[in-house]
């Protein structure tokens, strides 16, 4: 009997050193995924960084690109604004100045020259121009800077002033733009 309680008490030792070396292999596999998840941690916080970094760069430039577009409607709409000559400096039919004098504080100005193309009409076309194969709305709007209704109604209005702004089937439910090389040798002056 004392043979049979010895055995049982080495079996019970030998249970729970195997027990903890169980624990301690568990142990260790946690410890493992741990730092392998510390390290995807680390990636992360690293790609965020340059995500940030990137995205200060991007902001950056647009505000740089905001700017010179700012500029340039400044210079458009002081080109619209030019002052037409004073109505005092119109002589009548009989050779004597007009009376009629402008308003003060406000400026006269000549009504648009209906042929004249805009600054949006101007980019689509040297947008089409460059284009090396037919653009659709969505790549052509997104290149702008619009919205595809906006450059749809742009289109027709420079195709009302005569440019040839021709179109094509791109797969389903899709249009091409394109200008054509004769237009292109017409507007180019060639």
């Amino acid at each position: 009997m004392l043979y049979i309680g010895n055995k049982l008490h080495k079996i019970d030792k030998d249970m729970s050193r195997g027990h903890v070396l169980g624990h301690l292999g568990h142990l260790e596999d946690l410890t493992r995924t741990i730092e392998r998840q510390q390290r995807t941690i680390e990636g992360l916080q690293e790609e965020r960084r340059d995500a940030v970094e990137e995205l200060n760069s991007l902001k950056s430039a647009f505000l740089d690109l905001k700017g010179q577009f700012e500029e340039i409607q400044r210079t458009q709409k002081d080109k619209d604004m030019s002052p037409s000559p004073s109505r005092t400096d119109i002589k009548d039919n009989r050779g004597q100045e007009n009376p009629i004098r402008p308003m003060q504080g406000r400026e006269i100005r000549q009504p648009r020259d209906p042929h004249r193309m805009t600054y949006s009409q101007e980019t689509l076309i040297k947008t089409l121009f460059l284009a090396t194969e037919p653009l659709d709305y969505h790549t052509l709007a997104a290149q702008m800077g619009m919205r595809p209704k906006t450059l749809r109604n742009l289109i027709y209005e420079t195709r009302e002033k005569g440019i040839r702004i021709m179109d094509m089937p791109l797969g389903n439910r899709k249009k091409g733009f394109y200008i054509p090389h004769e237009e292109k040798l017409r507007i180019s002056g060639r």
